[in-house]
């Protein structure tokens, strides 16, 4: 069993107030995760749990507790019995508080919110000091200050001069067929983890792991191919390949130009486009410019991953994610009077690259011995600022692609988001008040895919009939640049046969 104490907040300060609990009493927690907000007069901490367990809460929201006051308790089992502890005196600086005196010259209270809230208002771009000025501010609070206020526009003008409109003819994916499973991930990993930790805290139930004769261009090539096929285009139709790959088959050339080479598309250009996990929709965005000023007639965006050989097994933060798989889609001119793809959004944040990286191989840090044995090749990954990134990343790019599209959240029939963390996508749909139903998820089938999963998940959504033509559909990514980006499209595919 673990105590969860309330720490020195600040120098000045004996004392503190629990504002919110961000897991309920009961609730599997695991280590790192955060599980409380604590305030004073000047400062708002968040606590994390130290071990993996269940959290079961002992103080109450806005119950003042003494410095090392043990506020909850993480227990190995959900209804293990708790000591019997005595609360701690308050020190007598925040007693002297209570006093009517004391209480006459202080200021009204300022708002205290949750930590949902604050989330929430950070996806939003919103400073949650701004919402209401005295109370516990939640959620809701926070959406309707959201919805009451004037949306300022976008600092880029959406891209209106065009000759044609692009659109998604066809789409099409690929999965390995090694499937393993979160216990044939820990059996092989020298991990602490466990099957249960992973589906709550990921959403991963078992992912695809390419063969050893399997590279990056041979999954691309059979997505590919597949697309074309949906599209009704033949490769030598095609006029550019954007390839959204972070583990090409060689440093150079581009993988794409091998997959040009392969699939027999003598007329196009070709390129690789490392941009992680928005890979998919940067590519999306560089394709509908070159059909949108007739530079090309047919383009063909893939995402093609094999993390399986850039994971270090012995990181619970990075091995338990990721699977292989790769989609593609084939753009083209979307019929007179049809909508097709009406905007599309991407962005970049560059001081955040240390977030999701491998920092061997470059020429920055050149392969070495040395550095292979230390494994600093392997992709490393902070899960705790991708989680802070992702959650104000997801809707933040989703808002400001619909705004320049013109059209508002209630409109989107279906979304599909890059798959990164089942929580992640649930925090991100609830930011933007869009119900799970107008979604699909593919990672506890498939893992995090990166750059590939959202064109995965759109084929599979598609080919099951959940999008329909003539539906408003959104394309979400955010991952590591740190970058994000959004689509908005009136789908004009019919049925695939």
């Amino acid at each position: 069993m673990w105590e969860l104490r309330l720490p020195k907040v600040n120098v000045n300060e004996d004392s503190a107030t629990v504002v919110a609990w961000a897991v309920d009493d009961g609730e599997h927690v695991g280590a790192g995760d955060i599980v409380c907000t604590v305030e004073t007069n000047k400062a708002a901490v968040d606590l994390e749990a130290e071990t993996e367990g269940y959290l079961r809460h002992r103080a109450e929201p806005g119950q003042e507790c003494a410095v090392r006051e043990v506020l909850g308790f993480v227990t190995e089992a959900p209804d293990e019995p708790l000591p019997e502890l005595e609360w701690l005196p308050l020190p007598e600086a925040a007693a002297a508080r209570r006093t009517a005196q004391d209480e006459a010259k202080r200021p009204p209270p300022r708002a205290r919110a949750t930590l949902k809230a604050r989330r929430l208002a950070s996806g939003l771009g919103i400073d949650i000091s701004q919402v209401k000025s005295q109370g516990v501010i939640r959620e809701q609070d926070v959406r309707t200050f959201a919805g009451s206020r004037q949306t300022e526009k976008p600092a880029v003008a959406a891209h209106t001069e065009k000759r044609f409109t692009a659109t998604i003819l066809g789409t099409g994916s690929y999965l390995p067929e090694r499937v393993l499973t979160n216990n044939d991930i820990i059996s092989i990993a020298n991990i602490n983890s466990s099957d249960e930790w992973i589906r709550k805290r990921v959403g991963v139930v078992e992912r695809r792991f390419a063969a050893d004769d399997e590279a990056t261009s041979d999954l691309a090539i059979k997505a590919a191919r597949r697309a074309l096929d949906c599209a009704g285009v033949t490769a030598e139709q095609i006029g550019l390949i954007i390839l959204a790959t972070t583990v090409p088959d060689r440093i150079f050339p581009s993988t794409a130009c091998i997959i040009q080479g392969k699939i027999g598309a003598p007329n196009s250009m070709a390129f690789d486009l490392p941009v992680m996990c928005t890979g998919t929709v940067y590519g999306l965005d560089i394709a509908r410019r070159y059909i949108e000023d007739g530079s090309v007639e047919y383009a063909l965006v893939i995402g093609s991953e094999v993390y399986s050989r850039m994971l270090d097994f012995t990181d619970r933060n990075s091995c338990i994610y990721f699977g292989d798989g790769a989609g593609a889609m084939v753009i083209g001119r979307a019929a007179p009077g049809e909508p097709g793809i009406i905007t599309s959004y991407v962005q970049t944040d560059g001081t955040g690259y240390e977030t999701i990286t491998a920092v061997a191989g470059g020429t920055r840090m050149p392969a070495t011995l040395e550095t292979v044995e230390h494994g600093l090749h392997y992709f490393q990954m902070d899960p705790k600022g991708v989680w802070e990134f992702a959650t104000r990343a997801f809707p933040r790019a989703v808002r400001t692609a619909l705004e320049r599209a013109d059209v508002t959240v209630d409109d989107i029939d279906f979304l599909i988001s890059h798959q990164a963390n089942i929580n992640i996508i649930k925090y991100g749909m609830d930011a933007l008040g869009i119900p799970m139903s107008k979604t699909h998820t593919t990672l506890h089938k498939h893992g995090n895919t990166s750059g590939a999963s959202v064109a995965i998940t759109l084929d599979e959504a598609y080919r099951e009939g959940m999008i329909h033509r003539g539906d408003l559909v959104c394309l979400v990514g955010f991952g590591g640049g740190l970058a994000w980006g959004s689509a908005v499209m009136r789908w004009t595919a019919e049925q695939p046969g």
